[in-house]
């Protein structure tokens, strides 16, 4: 086969190929930018991946095929800029870069599968973030320089329009040359030692810069290993003052809990609160993202759709702007009950990396306060107390009814509701306490030394009475062994006796 050499291809076309390859550098910058939005998206919690193929939808094939295609341009025309002795450093450092990202292509595309499949560790996401974007810098560097050379900036510096001369092209490089494809093994061994000391040689000729790059691309790399790694491996205690960049905070303390404040359960799992008392540089919300809980391999995210049921304990997180000042505020995480007894740790990510603080969580022990017909307990800083009760099927009640300026004596019956299929009773209580806490009580009674659970149902009569209320409840109380009236709230459960 015939062929011309090369040289003169290159000097030919050297603005169209540099033109090409601005092209596709273009394309790659474009890439390494969309795959550096989607981790910024997800550290910052804007992204739900669920049922989503990340690879298929975040890969095609021209994202590897433009990195290779640098490369063997890359490569050629380091080779071509060697062999006629000319600058070819530039072509050198675009050949590293393309190979470095070529790698971290593929390790993203791999890394892109695990992310289908469980949860990651967000430390190894800033991390790809970091790197795309010293890539992306990188890469707009070789942009520039082959934006100058497709332009000629600078014609007689470059002397682009005598490239002809510049690359002291003989007769011989205007040759036609013919391809024999009989290899001589012999000759093959010699142009390889040749191009073994061809190689020795460039490198001793350029060892400096080759180390400047090294050095630049190995320092970059432990730099980003460092801030990642090296925070993240101190383990903070709980009540320590932590500083970062624009933060202050340290946590006070942790709290196992699952029931609201008048002790309804209100999750099947557990909800770990952590108490984090904070302050600012910046007058700015919190990403709630940067702050994970880890228990064992598994980290969990933050959650508010509990802030109604701990405004005993504290202000739930919820975007508030934080000030220079110190605030506490509760962050909560839902967790399985059968990890509880894993360690804990709460961990916060920046720019810097990542702090970790042991959790030491307290779980609310009930304490029992009881109470009986007659005595006065306090329930929520407010006393309670019931003189005596009675059950019945039904109440006679005698009030005025009065119209204008006259008044007539009428009678009320208080009847149980027909909308349930077994009996009720009305109780009657006379006592001395806030109703809200009866709204949220139930009455415990034994029959046959068999326990139940009862209902209480207010009932509204037409004689007013502040010391008088009136209940539903099941119709077997009234031949029950004992009744108990029982009041519970995060802390302590409340039992008063009735019989």
């Amino acid at each position: 086969m015939i062929f011309k050499k090369p040289y003169i291809l290159l000097i030919k076309y050297f603005r169209l190929i540099h033109f090409i390859l601005g092209l596709l550098v273009i394309y790659s910058i474009y890439k390494c930018n969309v795959f550096l939005n989607f981790f910024n998206d997800y550290i910052k919690g804007n992204l739900n991946i669920s049922g989503v193929d990340l690879q298929e939808n975040m890969f095609n094939s021209l994202i590897f095929v433009v990195p290779i295609l640098i490369l063997v341009i890359s490569i050629l025309l380091l080779w071509l800029m060697v062999k006629k002795k000319k600058p070819f450093r530039f072509y050198l450092y675009n050949s590293l870069i393309f190979l470095i990202i070529i790698v971290i292509l593929i390790y993203i595309y791999n890394y892109m599968g695990v992310m289908n499949q469980k949860a990651v560790d967000i430390l190894i996401v800033r991390t790809l973030r970091d790197i795309l974007i010293i890539i992306i810098f990188l890469q707009s560097i070789s942009l520039l320089i082959i934006f100058i050379r497709t332009i000629g900036f600078n014609l007689k510096k470059f002397e682009f329009m005598s490239d002809l001369n510049s690359l002291e092209l003989s007769d011989d490089d205007l040759e036609e040359f013919e391809v024999d494809f009989n290899f001589d093994s012999n000759e093959r061994k010699r142009k390889r030692r040749k191009y073994l000391r061809f190689l020795k040689y460039s490198y001793l000729e350029n060892k400096v810069f080759i180390y400047i790059i090294l050095i630049i691309i190995l320092g970059i790399i432990g730099y980003i290993f460092y801030r990642s790694f090296n925070v993240y491996n101190i383990i903070n205690k709980e009540g320590k003052i932590i500083s970062t960049k624009y933060y202050d905070y340290s946590v006070e303390n942790t709290y196992l809990i699952n029931e609201d404040t008048r002790g309804s359960i209100i999750t099947n799992n557990t909800l770990v609160v952590v108490n984090l008392k904070i302050k600012s540089s910046i007058y700015d919300n919190i990403i709630i993202s940067n702050y994970k809980l880890m228990i064992g391999d598994n980290s969990y995210s933050m959650t508010n759709k509990y802030d109604k049921y701990l405004k005993d304990i504290g202000n739930v997180y919820n975007a508030d702007f934080i000030d220079n000042n110190f605030r506490e505020y509760l962050f909560v995480f839902e967790v399985p009950n059968d990890i509880l007894n894993n360690s804990m740790f709460l961990v916060y990510y920046d720019l810097v990396g990542s702090i970790k603080v042991k959790l030491n969580p307290i779980k609310y022990d009930k304490s029992l306060i009881e109470g009986f017909i007659g005595n006065q307990i306090i329930i929520e800083d407010s006393s309670f107390l019931i003189n005596n009760y009675e059950i019945r099927d039904r109440f006679t009640i005698n009030y005025d009814y009065c119209f204008k300026d006259e008044c007539f004596k009428s009678i009320e019956y208080l009847v149980p509701s027909l909308n349930t299929n077994y009996d009720k009773n009305i109780i009657k209580i006379n006592g001395i306490y806030n109703d809200d806490i009866m709204k949220s009580s139930y009455i415990e009674y034994t029959i046959d030394s068999n326990s139940y659970i009862s209902s209480l149902e207010s009932i509204d009569s037409k004689l007013k009475d502040d010391n008088i209320y009136y209940y539903e409840v099941d119709g077997r109380i009234k031949n029950s062994e004992s009744i108990k009236l029982v009041f519970n709230t995060r802390k302590c459960k409340y039992v008063y006796s009735l019989k």
